[in-house]
């Protein structure tokens, strides 16, 4: 990351990207990347070291908001490494090493936000049906989070996909060039499933949720999850315009190399490709000031105003 190439993998996008190109994509890296990481940290800072981390509903926002500053920050920590050149960290040096970490916890931040939606269906299911709320349902959230990453991540270590260099040829990432076996099949299924699957899972759930705070009493309505809901769907959506470009890029690459065997020269695109990844490594930055802008609980924690949820859900109320 950051200009730091893996030099002992070949690149199968060599040339698309010059120097200039790489330059310019490295910038913007740099720059999306460490604003992004700082804002992230001061949002997890108020979630982990405030009262809110005694509220489940924060807690588990605040467990997506964490894979995110890990996957921002574990970048800095190899810069180091590499510059430091300790011959245990040279020998994992390599695609596999890099390709497993950012598809791993690629992969968690998806599956985070999805059961962030799942908790909010789950919670107004029981919450209509009068059914006390179980603890250990955020427990389970984070193990299949995890058993999912691993799934999707660690096939290729198993000889199912490989890791290799991405567009720029500086990163790593599942290999998108496939062969011409059952394999290709199976990583197209991998890809859905990690992609498309819980697009679909978000939006069921976010339409489920909706249908049973219709079932609410009407003179009971419980306030506080109402409101978090609202906040969860507007931040998943701008969570979600943030991960589309880079996401339909690698689709559509994959599509045309290895169903339509169409030859793409991405030089043509490295302007496009570079916004796709800018704006996809830029969601944390998004994400905070989304919800600086719709939790107005949040944001009196995060600049110290001391107000209780219950005056917010007062005001929240009125204006519903």
């Amino acid at each position: 990351m950051y200009g730091k190439s893996i030099d002992t993998e070949d690149c199968y996008w060599e040339g698309a990207f010059d120097k200039g190109a790489k330059a310019t994509l490295i910038s913007g890296w740099v720059i999306t990347g460490r604003i992004a990481f700082f804002l992230i940290i001061w949002l997890n800072l108020n979630l982990w070291c405030t009262p809110l981390r005694h509220d489940l509903k924060y807690r588990n926002l605040a467990a997506f908001t964490t894979v995110l500053t890990i996957r921002r920050g574990y970048h800095y920590i190899f810069y180091f490494l590499r510059f430091m050149e300790y011959d245990w960290f040279l020998d994992i040096h390599n695609c596999s090493t890099y390709g497993f970490l950012d598809t791993f916890l690629g992969v968690y931040e998806v599956e985070s936000l999805t059961h962030v939606c799942i908790e909010r269906y789950v919670v107004s299911k029981y919450i209509a049906n009068g059914w006390p709320i179980k603890r250990w349902h955020y427990i389970l959230y984070q193990c299949l989070c995890l058993f999912f990453s691993l799934l999707y991540s660690l096939s290729p270590l198993f000889g199912i996909g490989s890791y290799v260099k991405d567009f720029s040829c500086l990163t790593c990432t599942y290999n998108m060039i496939l062969p011409e076996t059952w394999e290709k099949y199976v990583v197209v299924t991998i890809f859905l499933l990690r992609s498309v699957k819980p697009l679909f899972f978000i939006m069921i759930m976010s339409f489920w949720t909706q249908k049973m705070e219709g079932k609410y009493d009407e003179k009971n309505v419980p306030w506080k999850e109402v409101r978090f809901a609202h906040i969860v769907d507007v931040t998943t959506t701008m969570t979600i315009v943030c991960w589309l470009p880079i996401t339909l890029i690698r689709g559509l690459v994959i599509i045309l190399v290895n169903f339509l065997h169409i030859d793409i020269k991405l030089e043509y695109f490295v302007i496009f490709i570079n916004w796709a990844i800018w704006i996809e490594w830029f969601t944390p930055a998004v994400i905070t000031v989304t919800l600086l802008y719709v939790d107005h609980l949040l944001r009196a924690k995060m600049f110290g105003v001391d107000k209780s949820e219950d005056e917010i859900v007062k005001v929240y109320e009125k204006e519903s």
